[in-house]
Order: structure tokens, then C-alpha cells, then sequence
């Protein structure tokens, strides 16, 4: 393979959660080690649940001792990087989320370029900053990056007005080629949320929402586990609704709960590209999400596909009674989703952005 490709394939993790950001990381290192390429993880420690989703052929490079998570240790782990890949670097090394732009930030200048998926807004909504003191602050945060990628045109823009500086828009490897044909289920409604519990997720605001239902034989599954769960399932007890909650824990595939929900509900403080929206239209669920992210309108892209509704319990509980009584999602807007994030079609994108940026390196 010509030396202007990326050959060899590097992907800096912490470790390996179950987030979304891992998981999208993971799922697009299998699809470019499946195309032939060379695929090194590099990351602090070598535990996590994610772990068991990495294909057979990926090396996984940790560091001895193993860093674990921490108020410094991403910082730890970016000197580590460095001193790891000065003698033996990849064609290019790949930053799967805003978690771990610190790690490049100590880093530093390395033998190799860098690209790195914004997985969350810079500028948050629920963060009072001046604009120009946070433009200031992320450009600092990214300087060392060197091709930036958006999950959404949106985002990308959004990335670009605060930076200064060029963004990739590319569609997350998010469904698989042959999705299961929607069925609506029969029963009484199940309504579904899944995330890790907590801050940022604000499932006790999904549990007021779920109480302000008026329909009393509708039941709520939150599938995800982390710190906040005690709390939670407190609440669904005070608020008389224990009975009709079920908090299952952390699940692998969310496809065959997707497939007995009636309605999908997000209730995230702030999200980048809310990848579980796309997999619950996909399914055929109709979803009601707060305004938590820009990329919103291109994912609830009618009516039908769901609502984006305040961040109050009345104003959720009314769009879901609203999805509930609708009935099934958009086709076209469903099969548009589809198109736009199969796996194979997006991790190949991705595959040619850093081909792209390799050879420009080689220049």
C-alpha cells in the first residue's frame, strides 16, 4: 500500500467504557482493520466493557503501569502517548471525542497527524461562557489537532464559527446494513431511555415526564447503569411510579428493547450527535428528545419521526402522548437515515478523510 495511505491506523481511549463515543470508536476501527488496515489502540488501561466489541486482529498497546481514569489522568496519559509514539508511530492517530482532546493537549507535537471527532458541542448550552473567552480557550484545546470532524453539517458549522477553522461534517457508523423491518409492537406502551445515568443524561427529569403521562398503563424501561442510579430509583419511588419502572442495567445491544418500545424518550442536559435517536427512527420508534443538540432538525426531520419538546415534565409528557397516539415513524425520513448512517458507507468516509490527510502530510 502506498505510503501516502493511512496503513497504519492509531486510536487514542482512555479506555474502555460503555459511552457511545467508545463504542462508535470501536465499531469504526473493526470496519477499517475488516478493510485491510493495521489498527493500534492506544490507551491507559485495557479494561471496560467495550473491550469484548473489538474485533480479533486489533492491537492493544496500555500503559504499564495502567493509568486509570482520574483528575489528571488524561494529562498522564497524553505524556505517555508521546513517549510511545516517538520511535514507532501510525500513519495517523485518530481522537474519538472531546473527552480526549486533553490527552492531545499534553501530548504535544507528535511524529504523526492527528484527527479528532468533536463528540459534544465546544460551547455548551448549559455553560454561561462569553464566546469569544470559550472560542479562545477551544481553539487552544484543538490547535494540535489536525483535521477537526462533525458528526452533522450543523455541528460542523457550529465548530467552525467558534474556531476559525475548517470542519469535516461525517455521518457516525451508527446502523448496521440490514436493519430489522419495524414492527409497531402490541401491548400497552412502553416507553424507552437508555444512557449512562448521569448529570448530563437528566433521567430524573425523564421519570417527571413519565409521571405526568395520563395514560396509567404505559411502563418505562431505562436501560444504562452509573452513579446516579441509586438516586433514581429513590425517585421513582417517591414519585409513585416504582412500579411501572424498570431500570435493567447496562446492555450490549439496545436493538431488541428498541423493538418491543412504543416511544423513545432523551431528556440530556447537552449531546453532540444523539446516535441513540437514529437507532431508535431506525427501528421504526418515534422519539422525543429535548433541544439538547444543533444536529437535531436533521434527525427528527418530521413530524412523524418525533418531537423536540421543552425541558419541562408537562411539555414531555405531552409530546410523547402525542408520538404514542401517531403511531408509526416517516418511511422516507426512516429509509434517509438509514442511507446516511450504515456502517460500512460511513466508516469508508472516514477511511478516505484520513487517506486525505495522510497524503497531504506526505506532500
Amino acid at each position: 500500500m502506498p505510503a501516502s495511505e493511512a496503513r497504519r491506523i492509531g486510536l487514542a481511549l482512555h479506555d474502555f467504557p460503555a459511552g457511545g463515543t467508545e463504542r462508535i470508536a470501536i465499531r469504526l476501527a473493526n470496519a477499517w482493520a475488516g478493510a485491510g488496515r493495521i489498527v493500534t489502540i492506544y490507551c491507559g488501561s485495557a479494561l471496560g466493557p467495550a473491550r469484548a466489541e473489538l474485533a480479533q486482529g486489533i492491537a492493544i498497546v496500555a500503559a504499564d503501569p495502567p493509568i486509570p481514569r482520574g483528575a489528571l489522568s488524561r494529562l498522564r496519559l497524553g505524556r505517555w502517548l508521546r513517549g510511545r509514539l516517538a520511535t514507532d508511530p501510525p500513519d495517523v492517530l485518530v481522537v474519538p471525542g472531546n473527552f480526549h482532546l486533553p490527552v492531545i493537549m499534553a501530548a504535544g507535537r507528535l511524529p504523526c497527524p492527528v484527527a479528532a471527532k468533536l463528540s459534544n458541542p465546544l460551547l455548551r448550552a448549559d455553560h454561561r461562557f462569553d464566546k469569544r473567552i470559550a472560542g479562545i480557550g477551544r481553539r487552544i484545546a484543538t490547535h494540535r489537532i489536525d483535521r477537526l470532524i462533525a458528526m452533522s453539517p450543523a455541528l460542523a458549522a457550529e465548530a467552525e464559527a467558534l474556531l476559525g477553522r475548517a470542519c469535516v461534517p461525517l455521518a457516525e457508523p451508527i446502523l448496521s446494513a440490514d436493519p430489522r423491518t419495524p414492527v409497531r409492537p402490541d401491548g400497552p406502551p412502553l416507553v424507552l431511555c437508555a444512557g449512562r445515568m448521569v448529570a448530563q443524561k437528566r433521567f430524573s427529569l425523564a421519570l417527571r415526564a413519565f409521571a405526568a403521562l395520563e395514560d396509567a398503563s404505559a411502563r418505562l424501561v431505562m436501560l444504562g447503569d452509573g452513579p446516579e442510579r441509586a438516586a433514581l430509583e429513590g425517585e421513582a419511588t417517591a414519585l409513585g411510579i416504582a412500579e411501572r419502572v424498570e431500570f435493567i442495567g447496562h446492555v450490549p445491544d439496545i436493538t431488541p428493547w428498541l423493538a418491543r418500545a412504543h416511544a423513545f424518550l432523551l431528556t440530556s442536559r447537552y449531546e453532540g450527535y444523539p446516535a441513540v435517536l437514529v437507532e431508535a427512527i431506525a427501528a421504526g420508534v418515534p422519539v422525543v428528545t429535548t433541544p439538547c443538540s444543533v444536529a437535531l432538525p436533521g434527525i427528527v426531520a418530521e413530524p412523524a419521526c418525533g418531537r423536540i419538546a421543552d425541558e419541562d415534565p408537562a411539555a414531555l409528557a405531552a409530546a410523547l402522548s402525542g408520538i404514542l397516539a401517531d403511531g408509526a415513524v416517516d418511511e422516507p425520513a426512516r429509509l434517509a437515515l438509514l442511507a446516511r448512517h450504515e456502517a460500512g458507507a460511513a466508516a469508508a468516509a472516514w477511511l478516505a478523510m484520513l487517506d486525505n490527510l495522510v497524503a497531504e502530510r506526505a506532500v
